[in-house]
C-alpha cells in the first residue's frame, strides 16, 4: 500500500470513529444507583429514555444534549441544571424545582411541566408544544423565541416573564398571573388568556387574532 493510501485511511478512520461519550461514566453510575447525581455532576449527551428518578437531587448538574424522552423527574432538585438542547419528549418533570435551569433550545414536546418552578429560567429557542405548564412559577424567566404551540399555562405565575418573540398559537394562559410580563412580537393567535392577572403588560406588536383576552372579549387586531 502506498503512502497516500495509508494516509488516507488514516484519515479515514478518524472521521469514522465513534464520537467519544460526553458524559462521565463514574456520574451515571452514581446517578443509577442512588437515583440522584449533582454538585457540577457531569450526564452530557446522555441516554435515559424512560428511565425514573422522581425527587433526585440534581442541582447543578450538566444534562446538555442528553435524551431524556419520557423520563420521570418528578418532585426532583434541578436548580441551575444545564439541559441546554436536551431532549425531553414527554418527560413527567412535574412539581420540580428548576431555578435559574438553562433550557435553551431543549425539546420539551408533550412534557408535563406542572406545577414546577422556573424563577429566572432560561428557555430561549426551546420547543415546548403541547407540554403542561399549569400551575407553574416563571417569574423572571426567559422563554424568548420559544415554541409554546397548544401549550397549557392555566394558573401558572408569569409575573416578568419574557415572551418575547415566542409561538402561543393555541396555548392556553386562563387564570395566570401576567403581570409584568412581555409578549413582544409574540403570536397569540387563537391563544386564551381569559381570567389572566393583568397589572401591567407588554403586548407591544404582538400578533392578535381569535386571541381571547383576560376580560373575556376576542383580539382579532392581526388577523389577516
Amino acid at each position: 500500500m502506498t503512502r497516500l493510501a495509508i494516509g488516507t485511511a488514516a484519515v479515514l478512520a478518524v472521521i469514522l470513529a465513534p464520537a467519544a461519550v460526553a458524559f462521565v461514566e463514574a456520574d451515571l453510575d452514581t446517578l443509577h444507583s442512588t437515583g440522584s447525581c449533582d454538585t457540577r455532576c457531569d450526564l452530557s449527551g446522555v441516554d435515559l429514555t424512560g428511565a425514573a428518578f422522581p425527587g433526585g437531587q440534581l442541582s447543578n448538574a450538566n444534562f446538555s444534549g442528553a435524551t431524556m424522552v419520557g423520563i420521570d423527574l418528578s418532585n426532583a432538585d434541578m436548580a441551575v441544571v444545564n439541559l441546554r438542547d436536551a431532549d425531553f419528549t414527554g418527560a413527567n418533570v412535574s412539581n420540580t424545582y428548576l431555578r435559574s435551569a438553562t433550557m435553551i433550545g431543549a425539546n420539551l414536546t408533550d412534557a408535563d411541566f406542572s406545577g414546577s418552578i422556573f424563577t429566572t429560567a432560561n428557555m430561549t429557542g426551546a420547543i415546548a408544544a403541547g407540554a403542561s405548564f399549569a400551575g407553574a412559577g416563571f417569574t423572571n424567566a426567559t422563554l424568548a423565541d420559544a415554541d409554546f404551540t397548544g401549550a397549557d399555562f392555566s394558573g401558572a405565575n408569569l409575573d416578568r416573564t419574557n415572551f418575547r418573540g415566542a409561538i402561543l398559537v393555541g396555548a392556553t394562559l386562563a387564570g395566570a398571573d401576567i403581570s409584568g410580563a412581555v409578549f413582544t412580537d409574540a403570536d397569540l393567535t387563537d391563544a386564551t388568556l381569559e381570567g389572566a392577572t393583568v397589572a401591567r403588560m407588554g403586548f407591544t406588536s404582538a400578533l392578535l387574532c381569535r386571541t381571547t383576552m383576560p376580560d373575556g372579549s376576542v383580539a382579532n387586531d392581526d388577523c389577516p
